[in-house]
Formats: structure tokens, sequence, C-alpha cells
């Protein structure tokens, strides 16, 4: 696919359980862009509903709707993921052309370092 996409052993799990968390974060506040979970290397195995659509072919309008399954390897997205300090803001201009602000804190699953929880938002 265009953009790329990946899977892993634990995207089912993912997709069953994320959604719950991540989708509130988006209908409480209108100036969230995205609310999710990134592995340590960037990979965002369930986006967001509205960015989760189907793949048409089209690469701009995929881009835009279809984020999910994706690796950001760009340097805010696999910072995102890297990061174990208790909070990292950043300001980046997207791949959409956006410019957003993005604040992660890690995720640690059994004591390890899993990744990063990511709120993008404008103001």
């Amino acid at each position: 696919t265009n953009p790329q996409k990946f899977s892993t052993a634990y995207d089912k799990l993912t997709d069953q359980l994320f959604p719950a968390i991540q989708e509130p974060i988006l209908s409480r506040h209108q100036n969230v862009l995205y609310a999710g979970a990134v592995d340590r290397k960037g990979y965002f195995p369930t986006h967001n509903k509205k960015f989760s659509q189907p793949l048409t072919g089209n690469y701009d309008k995929d881009l835009a709707q279809n984020r999910t399954k994706r690796i950001f390897s760009d340097r805010t997205g696999s910072r995102c993921g890297s990061n174990t300090e208790p909070m990292l803001l950043q300001t980046y201009k997207r791949d959409t052309g956006e410019i957003v602000h993005d604040l992660s804190v890690p995720i640690y699953v059994n004591g390890k370092h899993w990744g990063g929880f990511r709120i993008g938002f404008k103001r």
C-alpha cells in the first residue's frame, strides 16, 4: 500500500482495547486532532476511527484518512515512541501539511518501556 502499512502480533489486541481509551479524548476536546499509542519504533497499531477509513487508492485521501498501521519514523514520530522522560512536547509539520503540537508520555508494560501515548492538538 502507499503509504505503507504494517502489522504485528499485537494488532488484534490493540484494535480491541485502544479505541475505548483513545476515542473519548477526541470527543471531549475539540482542539485534539489525534490521540493514540505508538510503540518504540513509532508504529501506530490502532489509530483513531477518523484516521482508519478504508483505503481508496487515492494517495492524498489515504494519507489524510487512513493513518493506522503505519510507522511514523519522522523525527517527531520516532521520538514519541522512544521517549522515556515523563513528558515530551513537540511542534511539527505533519506529512499532510498541518502544524501540530504533539504531547507524548511513555507507556510501560510490566515494567518494560513499550512506547508512548501521543496527543496531537492545535491551539
